[in-house]
């Protein structure tokens, strides 16, 4: 019975064990996307930031 009793709690670590190291890949990938998608959006906001300058001096030079 006891023999029985350890290797159920053996399992139920290995599976605990596996679901902890599927749930960090998991997490990696979406630090990795996220970490993307901000590159991504202070890229956007760079453009951003250079066609304001880029309209801004243009609208000063037809007002001259």
């Amino acid at each position: 019975m006891e023999n029985k009793q350890q290797n159920h709690i053996k399992m139920y670590k290995m599976n605990h064990i596996q679901s902890l190291k599927d749930n960090k890949a998991s997490l990696e990938a979406t630090k990795a996307k996220t970490e993307k998608a901000r590159a991504d959006l202070v890229a956007l906001n760079r453009q951003k930031n250079d066609q304001k300058e880029v309209v801004a001096a243009t609208t000063q030079q037809q007002n001259s």
